[in-house]
């Protein structure tokens, strides 16, 4: 019967050892990294305008839905931040459009320019902090089927357990990463704030997160970045981020939008 010697099973543990950094590092870099992104619907079910009058879809120049957002006034949408940072040799925010007052992201409802983009000053796109930007329309909501969002409170807290309504246009199933036509709504929890810290392992000053932690299978995840978490109606959420999609133990994270109450009003007068 073979046997090891002393050194070659000090070698092999060495290498167990080393195997498991390597696996934690791998998991830890997808999380802090790449993994860490933007978010999509999955679990929903189809939903009509009329219910999400606030909805909008972020759109390029062709057409193509890439982010949600909310109407705050006829002139004023909210999203995330990282939503308006379009910017290359053929597209920018300015060349982008929205869609409103429809539950399809390709026709029907009222398509609108945007004359601007206001990104939160503190905004980090590395660590994904502060991540709200609000759009200036170049004409405002004139369709009926569109209805701005009732906002927060300044520094207005959700308790834990609290039922959030998310709402978007994002994939629907993360195998084939197919995108819904049809406005999807999904129904997730909040989730208490010092376990958010250590899933995500970052200062989530500002954030929440939210979904099933146990079993997943209902979140907001990518293309749906931008779009509203409301609770009876007032926007307390914005889609922002995530590692993967209605994982379990890995819920969304959404920006807290009681907090940049004050920021808000300062530039919308909302």
């Amino acid at each position: 019967m073979f046997k090891l010697t002393k050194n070659v099973k000090l070698q092999f543990l060495v290498y167990c050892e080393m195997l498991k950094l390597i696996i934690i590092i791998i998991i830890l870099g997808t999380i802090i990294g790449g993994g860490f992104g933007q978010l999509r619907i999955v679990g929903g079910r189809n939903a009509k305008i009329n219910q999400y009058p606030y909805q909008i879809s972020l759109q390029s120049s062709s057409g193509f839905h890439f982010c949600g957002g909310s109407l705050i006034s006829n002139t004023w949408v909210m999203t995330a931040a990282h939503c308006a940072e379009v910017e290359d040799d053929y597209e920018n925010i300015r060349t982008c459009k929205i869609r409103v007052g429809s539950s399809r992201y390709n026709k029907g409802g009222q398509i609108l320019n945007i004359r601007s983009a206001i990104l939160h000053p503190y905004y980090n796109s590395k660590t994904i902090a502060n991540d709200i930007a609000l759009l200036r329309l170049a004409s405002p909501v004139t369709i009926q089927s569109a209805k701005p969002a009732r906002l927060p409170r300044q520094d207005q807290e959700i308790p834990d357990g609290t039922s959030l309504k998310v709402t978007g246009w994002g994939v629907i199933n993360t195998f084939t990463r197919d995108n819904s036509i049809i406005l999807q709504a999904v129904e997730v929890p909040t989730i208490n704030d010092r376990i958010c810290n250590r899933i995500y392992i970052r200062n989530m000053k500002n954030r929440f997160c939210a979904g099933f932690l146990a079993t997943g299978g209902k979140d907001s995840c990518q293309g749906d970045s931008g779009g509203p978490a409301a609770i009876d109606g007032i926007i307390f959420g914005i889609i922002s981020s995530g590692y993967s999609c209605a994982e379990p133990y890995f819920p969304g994270v959404y920006t807290k939008v009681s907090k940049f109450r004050n920021w808000i009003k300062q530039i919308t007068g909302v």
